[in-house]
């Protein structure tokens, strides 16, 4: 993305939406209060990143950790993962129960055709008192549901265009647990409780591919700062603890 464009991007965001943070960010900044050295982590559709490359600390954090896995389906994304070590391509977990204190999915959740058998894994996979830290889109969001009418193809190109992402690093979405209402459910279902749910807008310059709709976008995330409006927020960052 062109540089100039995306100063006057940063400058407009400051005057229509101060303090915005990226989501991704606030996603590294609760992850890493779960993180010490006694940590058992498994993190789910690791694909070649835990964080955006700008994010710092995320070598330190694994270094952190007693164990991390990473396990994904795509081996291309999976071979070339930058921090962790041990790795395994999979797209379902034979894994022994309660193996895991820390289980995390990072925009994982949305491209998961059974959010039920997701979770139940997720439970079995944790020892008691262990956390499940899901960051996902909110399907209330605007964007989310003017982009699910839009032919597949044509929205994949969208994603590619607007994040910078290869062609294979863009996958197939569903939505099928990604409400505030329906991710507490999915997770209560499976035997999660929830701790703590965080929803928030994301500060991106890929609000420019709106082109001048950008200046509109900006001001809904002003109206999304009221209380009342907090559920029509794009991003989930949800914690959840398994009983003991």
């Amino acid at each position: 993305m062109n540089l100039q464009l995306q100063r006057a991007y940063w400058s407009l965001e400051k005057r229509l939406a101060p303090g915005l943070k990226s989501a991704q960010a606030i996603y590294a900044e609760v992850l890493d209060r779960y993180v010490d050295a006694d940590t058992r982590w498994l993190d789910i559709g690791c694909g070649h990143q835990i964080f955006e490359p700008w994010i710092k600390g995320e070598e330190a954090l694994v270094r952190r950790a007693s164990l991390v896995v990473g396990a994904d389906p795509d081996f291309s994304s999976v071979r070339r993962h930058r921090s962790i070590q041990k790795r395994i391509v999979a797209s379902t977990l034979p894994l022994r129960s309660g193996s895991f204190s820390l289980i995390t999915a990072n925009m994982v959740l949305e491209h998961v055709v059974d959010p039920n058998a997701f979770f139940a894994d997720a439970r079995r996979l944790l020892c008691p008192g262990g956390h499940l830290i899901v960051h996902t889109p909110n399907a209330r969001h605007w964007q989310v549901w003017a982009s699910r009418i839009l032919p597949s193809q044509l929205r994949h190109k969208l994603v590619q265009l607007a994040d910078g992402r290869d062609q294979d690093d863009v996958y197939p979405t569903y939505y099928r647990a990604n409400t505030p209402t329906e991710l507490t459910r999915t997770a209560l279902d499976s035997g999660l409780r929830i701790e703590t749910m965080m929803l928030c807008d994301t500060s991106t310059p890929s609000r420019l591919m709106l082109g001048p709709l950008v200046v509109v976008d900006l001001l809904i995330v002003r109206i999304h700062r009221r209380e009342e409006f907090a559920g029509l927020r794009s991003n989930m960052i949800a914690v959840f603890q398994a009983g003991s």
